[in-house]
């Protein structure tokens, strides 16, 4: 069975030839968008065990737990903003070329727009190592830095984002646990995977481009905020189906 978060493009010769052998004989496939659809399709033609179907994580609960303070300063969750760095945005080989010399300059922008509406902007270490690195430096160019929340319990990493007033994510499966909870979730994209997946959730406007203002970002942020323009609503009639087509899988 394969069950990845993306499959291609295939260039190399090796992996194509393991994508011929394997991919037939699995007993099922699942693309979780169209694009890897397109990609297997177009490398085997077609398959009986290929189906289309999205993150299945959608289905997993948030540890219940009183997340009312996560951090150090006695600061309800609910009037903080979550930032969920990922260092493959700074990557040349993976992220949109415009991505890397700007994704640290609009964290930042985003932490004093976020401070600016009142709530109290935290990073929150969504892979531990990975991302610590990043993050240090992020918080070098703030001239208040954030506190950082470190959490290896993925279902306490679910439950922190569920609590959190406002979420910029660019971590896929911080997204997906976001909007799979009714969270307007911010997001920024290193991979056609996230592109999918907020087309999913009906979120486009959310999906931060490589060359976005500092206008748009703030109005990205108002747009997450606001609590009266039915996106909370529309996200959970989303999920709702997307969590139904998790169970037909």
């Amino acid at each position: 069975m394969f069950l990845p978060q993306a499959f291609g493009p295939f260039s190399d010769p090796v992996g194509i030839a393991d994508i011929d052998k394997s991919l037939p004989l699995a007993t099922m496939i699942c693309a979780r968008d169209g694009q890897s659809f397109g990609h297997i399709t177009a490398q085997l033609g077609y398959l009986a065990n290929l189906y289309r179907y999205g993150d299945f994580t959608n289905l997993i609960n948030a540890r219940p737990s009183n997340y009312n303070h996560v951090l150090a300063t006695p600061t309800k969750l609910q009037e903080c903003a979550c930032i969920v760095p990922n260092c493959n945005m700074l990557s040349r080989r993976y992220s949109n070329l415009d991505w890397p010399s700007r994704y640290s300059a609009i964290l930042v922008a985003a932490v004093g727009y976020y401070r600016k509406k009142g709530l109290t902007p935290f990073f929150l270490n969504h892979e531990s190592a990975a991302d610590a690195a990043l993050i240090t430096a992020i918080n070098l160019q703030l001239p208040q830095p954030l506190e950082i929340v470190v959490e290896v319990d993925p279902l306490r990493l679910k439950g922190i984002i569920r609590n959190a007033g406002a979420v910029l994510c660019s971590r896929y499966h911080g997204c997906v646990s976001a909007m799979s909870q009714g969270i307007a979730c911010i997001g920024t994209s290193w991979s056609y995977k996230y592109d999918a997946l907020y087309t999913d959730y009906g979120a486009e406007p959310l999906l931060l481009s490589p060359n976005v203002s500092v206008d748009q970002l703030h109005q990205a942020i108002d747009t997450s905020l606001d609590p009266g323009n039915g996106l909370r609503q529309h996200l959970e009639l989303r999920s709702a189906a997307l969590k139904a087509d998790s169970e037909l899988m």
